[in-house]
C-alpha cells in the first residue's frame, strides 16, 4: 500500500506533467533546428498528425477491408437477398449462418455465465487462498450485477462469432445525474435543515410559503397560525463508476500491424464514437471544450448508417446540427497511443481525445495512462493476427451451396405444377394458354395442337446433397439442430459401464469457449479488479458464500494472474461429475473402514463434494455443504467433544457406583456367612436359617436392580449424545 506521502508526490508529478503539456500546446510554433539525435519534445501539431494517421490506417479505419466483410456477414445473418436473384425464379435464402450461431449461443453463454464463476484470481500462496477467493467473488458480483454482465457477454460473444472479433471496453467514468426533490408542508425548522444540506451545485427551482392554522394542542406554543413551505430542489449528483461495455467493431481502432489477440502491447488503440455534446457534458466535459466541434453526418459511416436505417428509415441521422448546442451530434475518438513525448527514447502510453472527423481533427486532451482499456477475442485464433476466423467464415460456403440447391428444388417444383407447353402456331388460342388456372379451358382447332414439355424431377439426389452439406456444416462448426452437444446419460451401473467420449466436433465448441474465456473474459476481469482497487473508495457490500460481506477493494494487493475454469463442454463436465461421484463413494468406504484421518480427511471429502456441485451446475457448493474449516463447523466439533466428555465422565461415575455396590454386597455376603455358621454352631432353629436366606436373596436382587438401572442410564446418555450430534448436523 502506498503511503499518503507517496500518493501526494505522484499527484504533484502528474500535475507538473500536465502543466508542461499545456504550456507546449499553448506555445507558438517555432523553427526547431535541433541537431539529429538531440532530444526534442513533440509539439501539439506533431501529436495530432501522428494520431490522424493512426486513425486513418487502423484496422477499423475508413479504408479497412474489414468493414465490407462485416456488412456482408450481417447480411447473411439477417438472410438478406444476395443480389443474384432472377424475376420469376425462386429467391429463397439459406440461413445456416444464423442457425449455427444461434445454436452455439446457449452452450457458450451457459459456460461463461457459470454461477461458480469463469475466472478465479490466482493466490500468491497457501495463506492467500481465502483472500483470492473473496476477491474473485466480489469482482464477479460487480461484473454480473452492476455492469449488466449477461448483456455485455452476449453482445461480446455474438460479435466474435459473426464478425470475427468481439471487443469490450473496461473503464472508469464520471456520471453526472440530475435529481429533482419536492418537499411539501415543511415548517421553518425543517426548511432550515434542507437549506443547510445544499451544496454549490444544488438549485432551488420552486419555493412557496403560506400560513396554516396550528393544531389546537400546539396553538398555545406556536400561535394561531404556522408558516409552512413547499420547495423543489434540483440536485446535481456526480459519481465515479466502473463500467464494462461491448463496443461495435466499427468503432474500435487498432494499429494494422498488431500481431496478437492480446492488446496489452498494442502501439495504438482507439474508440471512435458518435454522440451528442450533451452526453459528453454528462461525462464531465465542459461546453467550452466542445462548442467548436463540427456536426457529424452519419452518411460518412456506412456501417452505422446500415445499423440504424433499417429501423429508423433512410433519412435517419443525416443532419448532426441539432436544435441546440447540447443536441448537436459530434464524433469523438478516444485514443491510447505510445509516444516518445520528450524525445528521450522511452515511449509512454497516453490517453488522447480527438474531436471531429478526417480533415478536421482537433486535440481535446492528453494525459498519461496506465494501460489499454480494451479486450479483444475471436472464436478461431489465427497465429500472429488480431483478426481470426468467425463462424460466418466457416458456414458461408455451405449457406451458398444450400441456397443454390434449394432454389433449384423449388424452381423444379414450380415447373412440375405449372410446366411449359408446346403449341402449334395458329391452332391454339394463346390467351387461354397463357392464362393458367385450375380447371381452365384451352381452345384448340384440332386435338394434339398442345402438348406439355416434360420437366424431369430433381429427385432424391438433391435432398441427399442437402443432407451431405448439413453433415459438413456440423463438422465445421461443431453444432447441429439436435444441440451443440448431446448430453451423457448417467446410469446406476458400476464405474465405466456407461462412458461416452466427446467427439471432435464437440471439442471444437469447447475450444471456442476456452478461447473466448482466455482471450476476452480473463483480461476483462483483471482490468475490472484493477479499477476497483483504484477507484472503489467506499466499502462494497457483496454476497460471499451466501452471506453478505463488506469488502474494501482499495486494500487489495496487486495480483498478476488469473485462471480460467471453463472446461470443454457439457459432455466433459458430466463425465467429470461421474468420476467425482466415484471418488466420493471410495472416500465413504475408506472412512467407514477406519481410514478417516489416515487416507482421507474431512477436507478431502468436502473438496470432492464441492467439485460435484460445481460440475452439476446447480448452484454454489456453499448452498449445499459446509466447510469443515468454517466457524460453525468448529463450534459444532467443540460442542460434540464436550458432550462426549460429559458422557464419559458419567459412565465412569456409573462404573464406580457399581463397583462400590459390589464391594458392599461382598462384605454383606461374608458377614451373612459368618452369621449362618454361628447360628448352625449354636443349633438354632431352621426358621432362623430361612430368614437369613431370604435376607441374602433380597440384597442380591437389590444389587441386580441397581446394576440394570445404571446400564439403562448409560444407554440413555449415549442416545442423547447421538441425538445432539444429529441436531447439530441439521
Amino acid at each position: 500500500m502506498a503511503t499518503a506521502r507517496d500518493e501526494m508526490e505522484s499527484q504533484l508529478e502528474e500535475q507538473a506533467l500536465l502543466e508542461q503539456l499545456a504550456q507546449e500546446f499553448d506555445a507558438p510554433d517555432t523553427d526547431d533546428s535541433s541537431e539529429p539525435g538531440e532530444d526534442r519534445a513533440l509539439t501539439e501539431d506533431e501529436i495530432l498528425s501522428i494520431l490522424s494517421k493512426d486513425i486513418e490506417d487502423s484496422l477499423g479505419g475508413d479504408y479497412s477491408s474489414l468493414r465490407e466483410d462485416r456488412l456482408l456477414a450481417n447480411a447473411y445473418y439477417r438472410g438478406d437477398p444476395r443480389g443474384d436473384e432472377e424475376e420469376g425464379r425462386s429467391a429463397v435464402q439459406s440461413t445456416d449462418v444464423t442457425d449455427v450461431i444461434e445454436w452455439m449461443m446457449p452452450t457458450i453463454m451457459e459456460s461463461l455465465m457459470d454461477p461458480n464463476g469463469v475466472v478465479s484470481f490466482d493466490p500468491r500462496g497457501e495463506e492467500d487462498e481465502s483472500q483470492a477467493d473473496l476477491e474473485t467473488e466480489a469482482t464477479n458480483y460487480v461484473f454480473s450485477k452492476r455492469c449488466n454482465g449477461f448483456v455485455v457477454l452476449h453482445e461480446f460473444v455474438k460479435d466474435a462469432l459473426l464478425e470475427r472479433n468481439g471487443v469490450v471496453k473496461v473503464y472508469q467514468c464520471q456520471q453526472n445525474k440530475v435529481k429533482r426533490e419536492t418537499y411539501e408542508g415543511q415548517n421553518d425548522v425543517e426548511m432550515q435543515a434542507l437549506l443547510s444540506g445544499l451544496n454549490e451545485q444544488d438549485q432551488i427551482i420552486e419555493h412557496r410559503s403560506y400560513q396554516e392554522q396550528s393544531p389546537p394542542q400546539l396553538a398555545p406554543v406556536l400561535g394561531p397560525t404556522i408558516a409552512l413551505h413547499d420547495i423543489t430542489i434540483r440536485r446535481r449528483l456526480t459519481d465515479s463508476v466502473s463500467k464494462v461495455e461491448c463496443i461495435p467493431n466499427s468503432e474500435f481502432l487498432l494499429n494494422s500491424d498488431h500481431t496478437s489477440i492480446i492488446l496489452d502491447e498494442a502501439r495504438f488503440t482507439g474508440h471512435r464514437r458518435v454522440t451528442t455534446i450533451g452526453a459528453l457534458v454528462d461525462e464531465g466535459w465542459s461546453i467550452e471544450e466542445l462548442e467548436d466541434l463540427p456536426p457529424y453526418s452519419i452518411d460518412e459511416d456506412e456501417e452505422r448508417s446500415e445499423r440504424f436505417e433499417r429501423e429508423m428509415g433512410s433519412g435517419f441521422g443525416t443532419d448532426g446540427e441539432g436544435s441546440d448546442l447540447l443536441s448537436r451530434t459530434v464524433q469523438i475518438t478516444e485514443c491510447y497511443r505510445k509516444f516518445d513525448l520528450y524525445g528521450d527514447g522511452v515511449p509512454e502510453l497516453f490517453q488522447c481525445f480527438v474531436g471531429g472527423q478526417t480533415g478536421s481533427f482537433s486535440l481535446l486532451s492528453m494525459e498519461p495512462w496506465d494501460r489499454h482499456p480494451f479486450c479483444g477475442t475471436t472464436p478461431i485464433l489465427m497465429s500472429h493476427k488480431f483478426t481470426g476466423m468467425s463462424i460466418y467464415d466457416r458456414a458461408r460456403m455451405i449457406a451458398d451451396q444450400k441456397t443454390g440447391i434449394w432454389r433449384s428444388i423449388l424452381d423444379n417444383l414450380y415447373l412440375q405444377n405449372n410446366s411449359r407447353v408446346a403449341a402449334v402456331v395458329g391452332q391454339v388460342n394463346l390467351d387461354d394458354l397463357l392464362t393458367s388456372r385450375p380447371g381452365g379451358v384451352v381452345r384448340q382447332k384440332a386435338p394434339g395442337m398442345v402438348e406439355p414439355l416434360i420437366t424431369p424431377p430433381v429427385g432424391q439426389a438433391a435432398y441427399t446433397a442437402l443432407e451431405y452439406l448439413d453433415k459438413v456444416r456440423d463438422g465445421r462448426t461443431g453444432v447441429s439442430p439436435e444441440g451443440a452437444e448431446m448430453g451423457m446419460i448417467p446410469g446406476n451401473s458400476p464405474a465405466h459401464s456407461v462412458e461416452r467420449l466427446m467427439t471432435a466436433k464437440e471439442k471444437l465448441v469447447g475450444l471456442i469457449v476456452r478461447v473466448l474465456a482466455e482471450t476476452g473474459v480473463k483480461p476483462m476481469m483483471l482490468i475490472l479488479r484493477e479499477l476497483l482497487t483504484k477507484h472503489q473508495n467506499q466499502p462494497l457490500p457483496v454476497p460471499i458464500r451466501g452471506k453478505w460481506t463488506t469488502v474494501n477493494p482499495t486494500e487489495w494487493k496487486e495480483r498478476g494472474g488469473a485462471t480460467v475454469k471453463v472446461g470443454l463442454g457439457t459432455g466433459d463436465r458430466m463425465k467429470q461429475q461421474m468420476l467425482i461421484r466415484e471418488v466420493i463413494g471410495l472416500q465413504a468406504q475408506v472412512a467407514s473402514g477406519g481410514g478417516l484421518g489416515v487416507l482421507v480427511t474431512h477436507d478431502h471429502m468436502h473438496r470432492a463434494l464441492e467439485d460435484y456441485v460445481r460440475f452439476s451446475s446447480i448452484g454454489r457448493p456453499e448452498d449445499y455443504w459446509q466447510d469443515p474449516k468454517s466457524d460453525e463447523a468448529k463450534k459444532f466439533i467443540q460442542e460434540q467433544a464436550q458432550r462426549q466428555q460429559e458422557a464419559s465422565q458419567k459412565e465412569n461415575q456409573m462404573e464406580a457406583s457399581i463397583i462400590k455396590l459390589q464391594a458392599e454386597l461382598e462384605s454383606k455376603s461374608q458377614e451373612n456367612d459368618r452369621m449362618k455358621t454361628a447360628l448352625e454352631a449354636q443349633g438354632r432353629s431352621a426358621e432362623l436359617v430361612f430368614k437369613y436366606e431370604k435376607l441374602y436373596q433380597e440384597m442380591a436382587t437389590k444389587l441386580t436392580e441397581l446394576e440394570v438401572a445404571a446400564k439403562v442410564d448409560l444407554s440413555q446418555q449415549n442416545a442423547d449424545n447421538k441425538a445432539g450430534v444429529s441436531d447439530g448436523a441439521a
